[in-house]
């Protein structure tokens, strides 16, 4: 059946990426709809699909391009016309394109993310005059079947639906075993541009006798496999939804420092994760971390990771689309 992805936007490999990749997985074909593509900044497989964009693509080249320019996103979603010959949609949003229309005879889901209208929207005065129109926009129907990925996103939203964790991939990150060699070294995880940080990390870390595997989260899950391999722990010090990363070290067996919020809360045992309010806690958190980490069951850590499997997400998305296993 000839299928077609929306999402809100392709400017960067932020969370939504990782859907869009998971539903291009079930639909190799699928051709893509977004409000902006900047071409070259997403790469792997997603560029080689055929992409449809706005006239936002030639005025976005960053997130906040984009937030300056929410007042033309219903326009911009009009000009996105679905064919007729389409049979089935999936849109992935996080407030913007669940707008799209489309016809009745097309079987849709809408999985949400992320509930980012609010966010986006800056300044308390600029929310209040947006107010009446927000509540228009997030409030009328829409055609389709909703997913949430979480909890903490559906109570954002007036549609009825169910709460679908996404899948994630463990393939390259099997059950590393514990290794004397690698017990002082632990795999870090910063915002790409953040420097500062790594540079008050190193001392602090040496001082505990400590190594720093810094890892880039733009990177392939290879190189992040790597450095797990050789780390007894994890630390993640940004500021994210889906704690995604973090799943990929428990299927490795290994602990994690993580920023809390509804998110990580949801998705992470305390068994496996010690939260922290901020990256600034970091260095009151350190000795109970080393401490927490040596008294982790990897085995009970993996199968933790392992219960978002693909199995259970094609199940329940194929009540309503046909795709090939």
């Amino acid at each position: 059946m000839k299928t077609v992805i929306a999402i809100d936007t392709l400017i960067e490999r932020d969370d939504s990426i990782h859907y869009l990749e998971l539903m291009l997985h079930m639909f190799p074909e699928a051709e893509i709809y977004t409000l902006v593509h900047c071409q070259g900044k997403i790469g792997g497989n997603i560029e080689s699909h055929k992409i449809h964009s706005t006239f936002l693509s030639h005025m976005v080249k960053s997130k906040t391009d984009f937030r300056s320019k929410l007042w033309l996103v219903p326009g911009a979603i009009k000009q996105l016309a679905i064919p007729s010959d389409v049979e089935q949609i999936v849109v992935i949003s996080c407030g913007y394109i669940h707008r799209l229309a489309t016809s009745e005879k097309i079987k849709r889901i809408n999985y949400f993310y992320r509930y980012n209208f609010t966010e986006d929207i800056l300044g308390l005065f600029v929310r209040k005059l947006f107010a009446p129109f927000l509540a228009k926009w997030i409030g009328q129907d829409i055609p389709g079947n909703n997913f949430y990925c979480s909890q903490s996103i559906k109570k954002f939203y007036p549609y009825a639906g169910e709460v679908l964790p996404p899948v994630v991939r463990t393939d390259d990150f099997p059950l590393f075993e514990a290794q004397a060699t690698i017990e002082n070294q632990i795999t870090i995880m910063l915002d790409e541009n953040d420097v500062t940080t790594e540079e008050k990390l190193k001392p602090l870390f040496a001082n505990h006798n400590l190594s720093l595997i810094r890892v880039n989260p733009m990177k392939c899950d290879g190189d992040f496999a790597a450095a797990l391999k050789v780390s007894s722990a994890f630390i993640d010090l940004r500021q994210q939804d889906l704690p995604y990363k973090c799943l990929q070290a428990f299927a490795a067996g290994r602990p994690v420092m993580a920023i809390e919020n509804d998110f990580s809360r949801e998705f992470l045992t305390t068994s496996g994760a010690l939260f922290i309010k901020s990256k600034n806690d970091i260095a009151n958190a350190l000795p109970s971390f080393l401490n927490f980490k040596n008294n982790v069951d990897s085995k009970f850590l993996r199968r933790e990771a392992l219960k978002y499997n693909g199995r259970i997400f094609k199940s329940r998305v194929g009540r309503f689309l046909t795709f090939e296993v």
